[in-house]
């Protein structure tokens, strides 16, 4: 039998944790090996080669001006959480999984009314995108791969799908008209997604999304231990109040950009405060920071 070294347990599946290529990170396998889901697609972050001449980014990122040639579509950068909706047969439902999950987290909960579920396909794994949309979160598919043969250039044929009812929009583009297309970057919301001819995705993210992605909680963390990392190690303040505010400015630009937390992370801030008052430490706050990790998330819970 195949080794489950690179996989995690989570109920009935297993889930590849180590891998990092499209298909393979994330993959959902059952005991005996057997694909459940395909692993997620994992996009290529570029960068322009003057950025890294300049030391502004990160010097491993895939230069873009390598890619010229082999990009043939493009679309807007959207941000949003990225779903694969596939078969449990063990639940006889289908499922819908994050990039490190198999079933969905209990800390997350997402609106997928639009998608009629009687229409999909149990040998396809589909791959969506929940966004905002004009003030209005919308679920747009992305990409259909069969579970048996998974092909990420024939996963954009989404047009026969009759499931979901929005689907996302390529524009095709000629090697001529990219640079100056990226030229206009820091004029799209959030960046620009290339395919290029192997079906292969590029992110060219802009300076403002690219922050977004920053703060970013991983996926195999939860909320309650990265409120704890969030925490600010260098808070200070004239007062006590003031101290308290500053102990969580990176987690109030946490919940900004991502408001979905804004409930979790309140009731972890009434928590802290409720132990800070009980033992009196408004005038050393800093004790907070010096618990061990594991027993401020245990008070924080």
């Amino acid at each position: 039998m195949a080794s489950f070294d690179n996989y995690s347990n989570e109920g009935f599946l297993y889930i590849n944790t180590k891998e990092k290529d499209t298909f393979k990170k994330g993959e959902i396998v059952d005991g005996n090996m057997k694909v459940i889901c395909p692993g997620v697609i994992v996009p290529i972050v570029t960068i322009l080669e003057k950025q890294r001449d300049s030391g502004d980014g990160d010097k491993h990122l895939v230069s873009i001006e390598n890619c010229l040639d082999k990009i043939t579509h493009y679309c807007p950068l959207q941000k949003g959480k990225h779903l694969r909706i596939y078969w449990d047969q063990n639940h006889e439902t289908f499922m819908f999984s994050t990039e490190s999950r198999i079933y969905p987290c209990y800390e997350e909960t997402f609106d997928l009314s639009s998608v009629n579920f009687d229409l999909l396909d149990k040998s396809c794994c589909y791959y969506a995108l929940i966004h905002n949309n004009n003030n209005k979160t919308i679920v747009t598919l992305i990409n259909i791969v069969d579970k048996e043969n998974p092909d990420l250039q024939d996963s954009y044929n989404i047009d026969y799908d009759l499931a979901f009812h929005y689907h996302l929009e390529l524009f095709s583009i000629q090697k001529e008209n990219v640079q100056p297309l990226i030229n206009e970057l820091e004029n799209f919301e959030n960046g620009i997604q290339f395919i290029l001819q192997d079906g292969c995705q590029l992110e060219m993210r802009n300076s403002k999304y690219n922050y977004y992605c920053s703060l970013a909680k991983p996926d195999n963390m939860c909320i309650t231990d990265y409120y704890v990392l969030c925490l600010n190690k260098y808070a200070e303040g004239d007062n006590s109040w003031a101290y308290y505010i500053s102990l969580h400015d990176y987690v109030s630009e946490f919940v900004e950009a991502y408001p979905e937390y804004i409930d979790a992370c309140e009731q972890m801030s009434e928590k802290l405060l409720n132990y800070i008052i009980k033992h009196a430490l408004f005038d050393n706050i800093d004790t907070i920071l010096k618990l061990p990790a594991e027993t401020l998330s245990q008070l924080v819970y």
